[in-house]
């Protein structure tokens, strides 16, 4: 069980990780061209960062949201 701000956070990483990894992967490739190892380098890292941006859309999905915030929990106990 998570919170709704702790799903939110999640995916906004997963997102930005997804996306971040696959635009720097294409930056890897241009750099590629002159300079192979830091091109190689730069896209194995964000193979690395698309991966983990895809673990985390899967864990994500498999996370339920709490029945009810802690804090309206207790608004609901202090009001009865």
């Amino acid at each position: 069980m998570a919170s709704r701000r702790a799903l939110a956070w999640i995916e906004a990483l997963a997102w930005t990780l997804l996306y971040g990894g696959l635009f720097t992967l294409a930056i890897g490739a241009m750099v590629r061209r002159a300079d192979a190892p830091l091109g190689w380098t730069i896209a194995g890292c964000a193979l690395a960062a698309a991966a983990l941006g895809v673990a985390l859309i899967a864990w994500r999905s498999r996370l339920r949201e709490d029945a009810a915030e802690p804090n309206e929990m207790m608004k609901e106990k202090e009001s009865t």
